[in-house]
Parts: structure tokens; C-alpha cells; sequence
């Protein structure tokens, strides 16, 4: 258990005192990097760290994947139940998540998709 090893997708968003997000972001991280992260008085910060998963294109292209989870919710990683990366024979790598929940889905990808389905 733990982060120790490997790759990670951050998605940080910064809260004020009344609940209204003041930002976002999204950063990749080794387990030795750090984060700074300065907040005033009653502000918050949330972070959801999900490990990177992928593989090699049938090009060789490295790609890695994450689902971060639905972004316009608190606990925005809470509402992703499974993940699975796979490669068919063409080489092609298919990422798939499963949700409870409905809204937006965040991902971390590395190289832009060929195609995205919902459904």
C-alpha cells in the first residue's frame, strides 16, 4: 500500500471559506516529488492521487491514463469504482472506469485520444 513507487495524476482544487472553488489543477508526480501549497485562513484544499496506468501504442508511443473522478464533487476519486487498461490485437490501448455518480469525468491521459465513448 501507501504511494511509494511509480507514477501519479494530482488534481488539487483550492476551496474558499464559503465553499466556492477558487481553482484547479492537475500535476504529475514521482513518489519523491513534492507539493507546495500555500492557503489563507480558512481556506481548503482537496487532493485526489490516483496511480498512472498504461502502456505502449502498436507505434511504441508511451501513453499513461488515469480517472481522476467526477471533478465538480468533494471526493471527486470516491466515485470511481474500477479501472481496467487493455490492448487489442491491433496494438490499440482502451482505458474503461466504472462511476457511481453522474457529472463530469475527469481523466489524466498523456497523449491526446483517438476516440472517447460514454456509455
Amino acid at each position: 500500500g501507501g504511494l511509494r513507487g511509480g507514477r501519479w495524476a494530482v488534481f488539487g482544487a483550492h476551496y474558499a471559506v464559503d465553499g466556492t472553488r477558487k481553482d484547479a489543477w492537475m500535476r504529475v508526480c514521482g513518489h519523491a516529488d513534492g507539493l507546495e501549497v500555500a492557503l489563507e485562513s480558512k481556506e481548503a484544499a482537496l487532493f485526489t492521487v490516483v496511480p498512472l496506468d498504461g502502456g505502449l501504442t502498436a507505434d511504441g508511443t508511451r501513453v499513461d491514463v488515469a480517472p481522476i473522478g467526477l471533478c465538480d464533487m468533494f471526493n471527486s476519486g470516491g466515485a470511481v469504482k474500477r479501472r481496467a487498461v487493455s490492448r487489442d490485437g491491433n496494438g490499440t490501448l482502451s482505458a474503461t472506469a466504472g462511476v457511481v455518480g453522474e457529472g463530469r469525468l475527469l481523466w489524466y491521459v498523456s497523449q491526446p485520444p483517438s476516440s472517447v465513448r460514454v456509455g
